[in-house]
């Protein structure tokens, strides 16, 4: 894991390792599903 990330975020993920890995499969399915977003005329 990068060192850039915070001490507590890398102390959670190894305190609760069960917890961080249903995070990471959560990220990967909302990002799965979509909507894909794009800048629009204001960039967001």
């Amino acid at each position: 894991m990068s060192e850039y990330l915070p001490e507590v975020y890398r102390g959670f993920r190894t305190r609760y390792p069960q917890v961080a890995e249903a995070l990471d499969r959560l990220g990967a399915a909302t990002e799965a599903a979509g909507p894909r977003w794009t800048a629009g005329p204001r960039g967001w």
